[in-house]
């Protein structure tokens, strides 16, 4: 779509992506409580190493936890070696680009988003369509997504709390 142009502002073009239908459809009856998803680039503003620390904190408490990591970027192999100086690389699988998150969102019992800031958390979105359960920091875009609902767990930046949330966070909605 085409916005005209306002006084002297300039013409914007507006690309509509909305989360796809294929989401919304049945899911399955259950899912294991042990899988934390990341659908998030291994960049600095994403902050890996603070859902790193917190999948640490988390695993202290549920040892038969396991983190899936879809997305790269330069930060991808620091991010590995934190695992390995914390002693959970084994419980970390880092699944590189998936071109479709759709299965995974299936299988995580929480989505878990350590950014520090964000324009649109597509990621948030998908999981929210989907009835995952999210623990995210506490950011603007995170906030304006969640709109006051509480679907989002938000949390401070900090290990802690999002171990706490993530151990806690359950499925919110299971489309029948």
């Amino acid at each position: 779509q085409r916005v005209a142009a306002v006084g002297r502002r300039a013409a914007v073009d507006l690309v509509l992506n909305p989360v796809p239908e294929r989401y919304l459809g049945p899911w399955p009856a259950t899912r294991p409580c042990n899988i934390v998803l990341s659908l998030s680039r291994f960049w600095a503003q994403k902050e890996p190493a603070l859902t790193i620390r917190a999948f640490a904190a988390l695993l202290r408490e549920t040892p038969d936890a396991r983190l899936l990591w879809a997305g790269d970027g330069p930060l991808m192999d620091d991010t590995r070696a934190l695992a390995a100086e914390l002693g959970v690389a084994a419980s970390v699988e880092f699944l590189g680009p998936v071109p479709d998150p759709l299965p995974l969102l299936q299988q995580a019992s929480v989505l878990v988003s350590s950014s520090q800031f964000e324009a649109m958390p597509y990621s948030i979105l998908e999981a929210m369509a989907t009835g995952t359960a999210i623990v995210a920091t506490d950011i603007i875009a995170h906030r304006e997504v969640d709109g006051g609902s509480g679907a989002l767990a938000l949390v401070r930046a900090e290990p802690a709390p999002m171990a706490r949330r993530m151990s806690s966070r359950r499925p919110l909605l299971m489309p029948s």
